[in-house]
C-alpha cells in the first residue's frame, strides 16, 4: 500500500490475492459561513487542478467571469455556487451533440 502527497491510496496489483478495505465518508456538511470565510491560498498540490487547456475557448472564461459578475459573488464559496446554479438552471444534459462546431462546450451557449 501507497499513500500519495494528496492522500490517495495504492496497491500494486496482485493476481492471486484479494484486497479488502473498508472506506470511511464524511458526509457532515460544512457551516456556509465557514465557506465563505475561507481565503487561505490553496496548497501548491492543487495547482494542477486548477489548469485549463490551452485550447479552451475563451468564450467560457468570460460566461463563468460573467455569471460570477452578475451574482456579485465576493468569495470563493459564492462563485462556485453561481456557476452551479447557472448549470442546474440554464442547460441540460443530452447525448444528442447538436453543437455546429468544433468546440461543442462553447457552442452550447448564447450570449
Amino acid at each position: 500500500m501507497r499513500v500519495d502527497a494528496e492522500g490517495a491510496v495504492q496497491a500494486r496489483r496482485h493476481e492471486f490475492e484479494r484486497v479488502i478495505y473498508k472506506a470511511l465518508s464524511d458526509t457532515a456538511q460544512p457551516d456556509v459561513a465557514l465557506l465563505r470565510s475561507d481565503v487561505h491560498p490553496y496548497p501548491a498540490a492543487f495547482e494542477r487542478y486548477k489548469q485549463l487547456p490551452v485550447s479552451l475557448d475563451s468564450r467560457i472564461g468570460a460566461l463563468a467571469n460573467a455569471i460570477v459578475a452578475n451574482a456579485h459573488a465576493r468569495n470563493r464559496y459564492d462563485e462556485a455556487k453561481a456557476i452551479e446554479s447557472e448549470l442546474q438552471t440554464q442547460y441540460s444534459y443530452s447525448l444528442q451533440m447538436r453543437a455546429a462546431g468544433p468546440d461543442p462546450l462553447a457552442d452550447s451557449f448564447q450570449y
